[in-house]
């Protein structure tokens, strides 16, 4: 689980380095935003490009399968 957060008063897009090999997961391994009543949908992410929304965050899971 991956937890971003935001203090800008705008939307936000920020790129994520991921050292995979420490983590134990294949290099570009999936990415997902779950579901989250009042806070986010569902949706495969990108993690050279996650958009934060502003004042707010976002959550994602990185799962090991395709």
């Amino acid at each position: 689980l991956i937890a971003l957060a935001s203090w800008s008063g705008r939307d936000e897009t920020v790129a994520l380095e991921v050292d995979w090999e420490a983590l134990g997961l294949a290099a570009g391994s999936p990415a997902i935003t779950p579901a989250v009543a009042g806070l986010q949908e569902a949706h495969r992410v990108d993690l050279s490009a996650v958009r934060v929304p502003a004042d707010q965050g976002v959550w994602i899971v990185v799962s090991t399968g395709p």
